[in-house]
């Protein structure tokens, strides 16, 4: 698929793996719809940039676990825009909850941010001719990173149900899940410093993979993380 002028929505696209990919379909020719939630300042940097570039691109605010502002977005979107290509749930909430101390907020928090968004944003997106799902997780899993269980379960649903909506959606829509390591963003590297770590490109042309070369993919989770979970 050739991504010149397609329509690509980016859920989490102000800063961080969503800006990374947001520049990389961009380069491609894409044209974004960029969401973000609270990073005001991020996101209008990311414009501004992006329109020097000539891109066309705009930005939609939404709380992703709210049902109401998803739908809301996913029809602001086609109504700027025509439709919807392609989309790339990229955003999610992530923190740490050790086992004893996790709440009813957190709970909530992680699987309506992290699981519930994604769904009815697919829902909804699937209604306007939409042709590749990109999902993306987290490889590390439950057995290496336990203090973040409701977030492991919320990126285990995820894959789950990426792997279920490829049987509901059939030919009408490839879906697919990239699971990354740590990345190699410059802020988290002193952090991050004794860690296997991913450069964030390695993500972008995993997604440029799929989405421009590959069409009989679907249904399937890619680890990106040089082993790290089996270590």
């Amino acid at each position: 698929m050739a991504l010149k002028n397609k329509v690509i929505l980016i859920t989490g696209a102000a800063k961080r793996l969503g800006r990374e990919i947001a520049l990389s379909l961009a380069h491609e020719g894409a044209t974004l719809a960029l969401h973000y939630h609270t990073s005001e300042k991020e996101i209008h940097s990311l414009l501004k940039e992006l329109r020097d570039k000539k891109i066309t691109v705009e930005i939609f605010k939404a709380d992703m676990a709210k049902v109401l502002d998803i739908t809301t977005m996913v029809r602001d979107v086609v109504k700027k825009m025509g439709h919807i290509d392609i989309l790339i749930n990229n955003a999610a909430q992530f923190y740490p909850t050790p086992f004893g101390k996790i709440s009813e907020k957190d709970w909530d928090n992680f699987l309506d941010a992290n699981l519930k968004g994604p769904f009815f944003l697919i829902q909804e997106a699937t209604h306007h001719k939409i042709q590749k799902i990109i999902n993306i997780a987290d490889s590390s899993g439950p057995k290496t990173r336990g203090n973040y269980i409701p977030y492991w379960l919320s990126k285990t649903g995820l894959i789950s149900m990426t792997e279920i909506l490829a049987k509901v959606l059939g030919d009408s829509a490839q879906i697919n899940t990239i699971c990354p390591g740590p990345i190699d963003f410059p802020e988290d590297r002193e952090r991050l410093k004794n860690d296997i770590t991913i450069d964030p490109q390695e993500i972008s042309k995993t997604i440029l993979y799929l989405l421009k070369e590959m069409t009989g993919i679907t249904g399937n989770t890619l680890f990106i993380d040089r082993g790290r979970r089996y270590r």
